[in-house]
């Protein structure tokens, strides 16, 4: 039966390309074609076409493919025919109460839906078929047109820098941002707000949480109330619509989304534990008797692939969705077992490849800063990553894991949690953001493909109002080509005091002159810590009073100031160069020296009295001649 529907659709939109459009029942009108409803005739690049299709039956449970399965497909200009999954859904619309509560409540009736969106400019042909108990059978076709736009397409690996991120239009993309994984009682009002102050400030990235029951973007649970049609491989369209909403927002504010399908609690009988109130739980109905056979047994699989086949179906086409993460800290779920664990994600990842044709990239996260290498080392994850908290110095634990996990696997990473701890309270022993800050910025300097992200959104960076954190960072990065200039931790560099001498103060540290450490961009005075990255022609550096940490501003350790010194650094090619010193803080540049590079080397000295960090850009000095 599916071959004979392949062979309709191929006849069909054979048809089309002719220059005729199929006969189909229901008639054509204005946007529509046949059973099928077109959102426009004519897109942007990478905008969404969005096809809906008025249901002829009735079904048990309309998520499931196996009892109903639409099906579009899209043929581009080029002549490369695109199958896109359909999807159940029922729109919303949204109020809030005096209180600033939301809730939601039905507009119009349930239906499908397919979207899509392709970065080709010219003519599409697309046609329409459902397969259900009554066979399958042909609902509509009809064309539409991609014109250019600005956008820049989907995010991806890059291929010629191993540990970065660029788009499909080959301009960088450097993630600058934070964790944003749930709403509070405002629901998508709360994101209304934090999304934009953090675009504001030239935040690029955000991550949601798509699980759990207590979220209101959680899309499978167990019933809520009865009757509201939540349930194993069922899917919860208040959360789906929220979800809708927050990636239009995303493109509206050039924002990239993490999203994080499930997380360890769902598995977790110990830690913030939801096993009880999980829909694999055989208590609940559903496949498995321990949390640990998720991984294992295959109706569990099956409904997970079930779960992945919405996701690609409904938010797939959106560029503003950066990857799917598949777990959240998976080594928390009750008795890890990592091999069977590496199994299922490299299963999961490639079914997955195989059903998105936006190939999105496809990553996992685990409570263990480390990680573990039999995940983290598939070929089918695109890019690791690594949580932390609890770190006295961030921007030494970012540093040496991100120069770690650089060198074990050779793809992009970045922190996607960190904090002061695991709890909420201890915020208050920094409340200026100085580990917001060190984290953004020594990531950055270590090679990584974005900031460290920080955990607390709602209780920390929005009652605080730290958003100004990210802008300095955002401002320094603007006009770096990552892909471009595919930089690498700097070697060989020297740290002295300027003129060779110790002042007074600090004679018994004379020892540390002109001392390399074995981290090849981690390089150390008593009190600076320099992170540097470079290559034959440029450099960025950044520059930190060792003692300028959230733990000693909570123990009353005020940063001693460092009088000026010099950073040497190798590996240069002759010639001119311009050293531009960035305060960290207004985020601009406030001054700018020429300096020779002499044997590849050149020379950055930092400001007199340093006691928080400063930054440089190393750039050949125009019209400067070799």
């Amino acid at each position: 039966m599916r071959r004979l529907g392949a062979v309709i659709a191929a006849c069909l939109l054979a048809q089309i390309a002719s220059g005729g459009q199929a006969a189909m029942p229901g008639g054509e009108g204005n946007g529509t074609a046949g059973n099928v409803r077109e959102s426009a005739r004519s897109v942007g690049q990478y905008e969404k076409v969005e096809l809906s299709l008025r249901p002829e039956s009735r079904y048990g449970n309309p998520f499931d493919s196996r009892e109903v399965e639409v099906v579009g497909l899209f043929r581009t200009p080029s002549d490369k025919v695109i199958r896109v999954p359909g999807f159940y859904c029922q729109a919303y619309r949204r109020s809030r109460d005096e209180d600033g509560n939301e809730s939601l409540s039905p507009n119009g009736g349930p239906g499908f839906r397919i979207r899509f969106a392709w970065g080709e400019v010219g003519r599409y042909q697309y046609h329409v078929t459902v397969r259900d108990r009554q066979g399958e059978r042909a609902l509509g076709s009809g064309v539409f047109n991609v014109v250019r736009s600005a956008s820049k397409g989907y995010v991806r690996r890059s291929a010629d820098a191993a540990f970065h991120f660029q788009f499909d239009s080959g301009a960088p993309y450097f993630a600058i941002g934070e964790n944003m994984c749930w709403p509070g009682e405002g629901g998508t009002y709360n994101y209304d707000l934090w999304m934009p102050k953090l675009a504001a400030a030239g935040g690029n990235y955000i991550r949601l949480w798509l699980n759990n029951e207590w979220n209101e973007l959680g899309l499978e649970h167990l019933p809520l109330s009865a009757g509201d049609g939540n349930g194993l491989g069922r899917y919860d369209q208040a959360a789906a619509w929220r979800i809708d909403y927050l990636l239009a927002l995303a493109e509206r504010l050039g924002i990239k989304v993490l999203m994080c399908i499930e997380s360890f609690n769902s598995l977790s009988t110990r830690i913030h534990p939801q096993w009880e109130r999980c829909v694999y739980n055989r208590a609940n109905g559903g496949p498995c008797a321990r949390p640990g056979e998720f991984f294992t047994n295959a109706e569990a699989k099956r409904a997970f692939e079930q779960r992945l086949r919405y996701l690609v179906a409904r938010w797939g086409y959106s560029s503003a969705v950066l990857a799917w993460e598949f777990w959240n800290e998976v080594d928390l779920v009750d008795g890890y077992d990592s091999a069977s664990v590496a199994a299922w994600h490299q299963e999961m990842a490639r079914h997955l490849r195989r059903i998105d044709p936006w190939a999105h990239l496809i990553t996992t996260s685990f409570a263990n800063t480390a990680g573990d290498p039999a995940v983290d080392g598939l070929a089918e994850m695109d890019f690791v990553q690594s949580h932390s908290y609890g770190a006295h110095d961030v921007a030494e634990q970012v540093n040496r894991w991100s120069l770690r996990k650089a060198e074990s696997y050779g793809k992009p990473h970045y922190f996607g949690e960190f904090g002061v701890n695991v709890e909420a309270d201890e915020n208050a022993s920094d409340p200026e953001g100085i580990h917001l800050h060190n984290g953004l910025w020594a990531a950055m300097l270590s090679g990584d493909a974005g900031t460290a992200m920080l955990w607390w959104w709602d209780c920390y960076v929005e009652p605080r109002n730290l958003y100004h954190h990210f802008a300095p960072v955002a401002a320094f990065a603007a006009d770096i080509d990552w892909v471009k200039e595919n930089y690498s931790p700097a070697a060989g560099a020297d740290l002295r005091y300027a003129g060779g001498q110790a002042p007074s103060a600090f004679a018994q540290l004379l020892s540390w002159f002109y001392v390399s450490y074995r981290l090849p961009n981690y390089v150390s005075a008593p009190s600076l810590r320099v992170l540097a990255l470079r290559n034959l022609h440029s450099g960025l550096v950044w520059v930190q009073n060792k003692d300028h940490t959230w733990w000693n501003h909570r123990h009353g350790v005020e940063p001693q100031p460092v009088p000026a010194s010099e950073i040497e650094m190798a590996g240069f090619e002759p010639g001119e160069y311009e050293i531009e010193e960035w305060d960290t803080y207004a985020g601009r540049p406030v001054g700018r020296t020429r300096v020779e590079a002499k044997g590849g080397k050149v020379v950055v000295r930092t400001p007199a009295g340093l006691t928080t960090d400063v930054a440089y850009k190393i750039r050949r000095a125009e019209g400067a001649q070799d």
